[in-house]
């Protein structure tokens, strides 16, 4: 999945991302297969659980954007590190 980033004039800086309501990035985040007929299903990608620590979330639910300034403040930029995060 390719996040495109866009600047937020309600939130002053670039949004680099989202948040679920479980508190871990999109992209930290599983597929989930969505059965679309009898025989086909769509992979969604980051949509599944969550796969930071032992995080019980089972899908993706959106809670708000991220941006630039605080994924850099706060988050590692490392994606091993945000997984192997505690919960």
């Amino acid at each position: 999945m390719k996040f495109n980033v866009f600047f937020s004039k309600a939130l002053n800086d670039f949004v680099v991302g989202e948040m679920c309501k479980c508190g871990h990035l999109h992209r930290d985040h599983g597929s989930q297969l969505k059965k679309i007929s009898d025989q086909k299903t769509l992979r969604l990608a980051h949509d599944g659980s969550c796969c930071v620590g032992k995080c019980a979330c089972k899908h993706f639910r959106w809670a708000r954007w991220v941006t630039a300034t605080e994924f850099a403040d706060t988050l590692p930029t490392k994606q091993e590190e945000r997984l192997t995060a505690t919960v």
